[in-house]
């Protein structure tokens, strides 16, 4: 049997085949096969939920500002699909500006220079207490 990530905040789900936590690189390796939005957090896998589509267009309105504005030989604007490694944790920000010249197949970077969160009423706890503190 393979190894299957232990997920948290869901009470439906099955338990996972044993509760170890997961490390970065295997994460990073795993969440690439999947559907939907994960972060890692405490070597926990955590399922983050979809957006509306409010949500959506003020990602897309940060994105188009930040392009329009940065040399795009110097920087790179990424939304949402570029894992950021903090500690040992690993999150994924709505938008993300880290420097032209770094490897574009990367998984994953520890060196971006600007976050974005867009807030939600259910997000709101964890990026204004958890996620700023990171």
């Amino acid at each position: 049997m393979g190894y299957r990530a232990p997920m948290t905040g869901f009470g439906e789900e099955k338990s996972p085949a044993y509760d170890a936590p997961m490390t970065k690189a295997a994460f990073l390796a795993w969440v690439q096969g999947q559907q939907g939005h994960f972060e890692l957090k405490d070597g926990r896998v955590i399922m983050q939920a979809g957006g509306s589509r409010r949500h959506a267009t003020i990602i897309g309105r940060f994105v188009g500002q930040l392009l329009a504005r940065l040399e795009p030989d110097v920087w790179t604007v990424i939304p949402t699909e570029l894992a950021v490694e903090i500690g040992p944790d690993i999150r994924y920000p709505d938008v993300m500006v880290e420097r032209a010249s770094l490897d574009g197949a990367a998984l994953s970077t520890a060196s971006p220079v600007v976050l974005v969160e867009v807030l939600s009423p259910s997000s709101i706890a964890t990026d204004m207490t958890i996620k700023l503190a990171e």
